[in-house]
């Protein structure tokens, strides 16, 4: 579902949601299922869920974009045990999980400076990952090695935009990162050269 709202002349907003669900049977060995019990899932599944939400206007002579996203992911795969040698055995099979949530924060602003026009913003993603497995019959809340990773990073940016030539600007700058995993800030160059092909092309 998307949905575009057009507040005022220089102010637009837009909404995006997604989600799928899916699954697929598998080709399980008939007689090793019959070992399993009755609660045995017998489907990998998987699916996914997504929310933008994005702003585009102009305040004055600043051009703000600002963007705000989620999104998820998850899926589920049952792995049977191989076929017990004793026929009274009741194998104990797993149902592997994994899921992965995202949030997303940007901020992209441009302003004149002087004869030139000076680009600036930032952005913020927080990621976290999880992984465990249960044991077929056990209750959602029984996982067995639950494994759960995460990282926040938090990034700034500034370019100045300089005109070469009508159609032709040349782009430069510099980018701060700053990771939850490390203790310093990580600085990198940006430069570009932007070619307008047309109205609505540039390379």
């Amino acid at each position: 579902g998307r949905i575009d709202a057009e507040l005022g002349d220089s102010h637009r907003l837009s909404a995006t949601a997604f989600w799928n669900e899916e699954s697929v049977r598998l080709s399980l060995d008939e007689p090793t299922v019959a070992l399993g019990p009755p609660s045995s899932p017998q489907d990998a599944s998987w699916g996914n869920q997504a929310l933008t939400v994005a702003y585009r206007g102009t305040l004055g002579e600043v051009t703000l974009d600002a963007g705000a996203s989620a999104s998820g992911y998850r899926a589920d795969l049952p792995l049977l045990p191989r076929t017990a040698s004793d026929s009274t055995a009741t194998p104990e099979g797993l149902l592997a999980s994994a899921e992965t949530e995202r949030l997303r924060l940007t901020v992209d602003a441009s302003a004149p400076f002087g004869d030139h026009r000076v680009r600036f913003g930032g952005s913020v993603d927080q990621v976290t990952t999880r992984y465990a497995a249960r044991r077929f019959g056990a209750p959602e809340a029984a996982r067995d090695d639950l494994r759960e990773a995460s990282c926040l990073v938090a990034a700034a940016y500034v370019d100045g935009v300089l005109p070469l030539a009508p159609g032709l600007d040349f782009r430069v700058g510099t980018r701060l990162d700053a990771f939850s995993t490390e203790s310093r800030l990580r600085a990198a160059p940006r430069v570009a050269v932007l070619w307008s092909l047309s109205s609505e092309a540039i390379l």
